[in-house]
């Protein structure tokens, strides 16, 4: 029987696709604040940010496509994200970006 390799985050699953899983991955054990590293800050929709990003494909497909039917508007509130090429995927959940 021939079977296909399937990588899971390319399909779309709301349920399956991010329950925080990865957070782990994301930063270890370590508390980030405690190792002189900047506040974790929320993404602003709409709004480019630079520096380390870390965006879960569930906000970047389903929370952003509910934001974007919510605002009645054809742009979605992570768009400036696409224009960038994540460093790394941590997991399968979390694309992991530096913005200049």
């Amino acid at each position: 029987m021939n079977r296909l390799a399937v990588n899971p985050s390319r399909f779309l699953a709301e349920s399956d696709l991010d329950w925080g899983q990865d957070l782990q991955r994301l930063f270890g054990t370590a508390d980030p604040t405690r190792h002189g590293l900047p506040t974790i800050k929320p993404l602003l929709v709409y709004q480019r940010t630079t520096g380390w990003v870390a965006v879960s494909l569930h906000v970047m497909t389903i929370s952003a496509a509910a934001m974007q039917k919510a605002r009645h508007t054809s742009t979605p509130p992570l768009s400036w994200l696409n224009e960038e090429r994540p460093v790394t995927r941590v997991g399968k959940s979390i694309d992991l970006y530096y913005v200049k």
